[in-house]
């Protein structure tokens, strides 16, 4: 996890994010980016519509399936099929365990104020390039790059470049810029494609809400929407990157601050580092004496926070050694209740250098 926090996950991106300018007035396109209206989501089939509207949350049912826990993770303005009109590429992703896949794309497209979005499968179109080019596939001898074209408000790819298999499926023909080309014109084709650069991508606002409560106290917090929350009242709130490396946010009993909870909580205070007067942190890489099997290979990051209005919280990550990962998590959390750049600090110079 060196990567993290190299950009310190800016700690949250919020929905109110400037979008690149397009025109100096806002337009429906625009609008549609910032979830401030609805858009026609259309099969790219059927022509089929439907009303929909870009969540807050970053999460999308990409294709019907809720199941694929898939997310907006960013998106980019540019000119598919040059007809001098922008369009919006928001490529969606998937969590698989501790990997994140990329599934497609939703494409937005303005005509005469109104915005009607396609989606599009990986296979149909992946590695979009700046110039609006892109590589589809069926299969293995099957494949190639792409522009997409708009016929009767519906997307078509229209390949340039690609192979395909005989009749007798062992022969492949290769073609390059729309011409019958040998193997080896094509192999140059494909490195320079791939040599193309890509579009200047935009992180999508991926940030959802939480909160968690206790004795009529309730604080809100903001993690990553790939993640899955659990609430539980007097236990805390659950922010899961997987089932073994989580985030937990309590809010301790009231008249009981953040930071003396912690002390209290930890028998040994010279393990106890101070980021701030009103946040402290502890941390384990393993403990082979507790009670817990778990928790005996796993590394616990905990943190408490005195917040200005008085709330007391204790915000624990929990992982199994080396997957670091969860510390995004931590600091889009933490980075929402208080400043992180004292916890973020401590993770680059203290923490990561001593369990990586």
């Amino acid at each position: 996890m060196k990567r993290l926090i190299a950009a310190g996950l800016a700690v949250v991106i919020l929905f109110s994010l400037a979008l690149p300018a397009m025109a100096e007035e806002e337009n429906a396109l625009q609008k549609v980016l910032q979830g401030e209206i609805e858009f026609y989501l259309t099969d790219a089939y059927t022509g089929e519509e439907k009303a929909a509207l870009l969540p807050r949350d970053g999460h999308w049912d990409f294709l019907g399936s809720p199941e694929w826990n898939a997310f907006f993770s960013r998106y980019a303005l540019l000119d598919l099929d040059g007809d001098g009109t922008t369009e919006a590429a928001l490529e969606v992703s998937q969590r698989w365990e501790e990997d994140i896949y990329p599934s497609g794309y939703l494409i937005l497209r303005e005509q005469e104020g109104t915005v009607r979005g396609y989606e599009m499968y990986i296979r149909s179109m992946n590695e979009l390039k700046a110039d609006g080019s892109f590589s589809h596939s069926s299969g293995a001898m099957d494949s190639g790059f792409a522009f997409l074209r708009f016929e009767n408000g519906l997307p078509v790819p229209e390949p340039f470049t690609w192979c395909e298999s005989g009749e007798d499926m062992e022969t492949v023909y290769f073609y390059v810029d729309g011409q019958p080309a040998a193997e080896e014109d094509f192999s140059q084709a494909v490195l320079k494609q791939n040599a193309k650069p890509e579009p200047d991508w935009v992180p999508f606002p991926a940030a959802a809400e939480g909160y968690a409560t206790r004795d009529g106290q309730r604080i809100s917090f903001r993690y990553p929407a790939y993640c899955r929350m659990e609430y539980e009242d007097r236990i805390g709130t659950v922010v899961h990157l997987s089932d073994t490396d989580y985030v937990a946010v309590v809010v301790t009993e009231k008249g009981v601050s953040g930071v003396e909870n912690l002390h209290e909580n930890i028998a040994n205070q010279d393990v106890i580092f101070s980021l701030s007067d009103d946040a402290h942190v502890f941390a384990s890489h393993g403990d082979e004496h507790h009670t817990s099997f778990f928790i005996r290979h796993q590394d616990v990051v905990e943190i408490g926070l005195n917040l200005p209005d008085g709330t007391g919280v204790i915000v624990n990550s929990f992982c199994e050694y080396g997957h670091t990962e969860i510390y995004d998590v931590l600091l889009t959390i933490f980075g929402s209740l208080t400043d992180s750049a004292p916890l973020e600090a401590w993770l680059n110079e203290v923490w990561l250098p001593h369990v990586s």
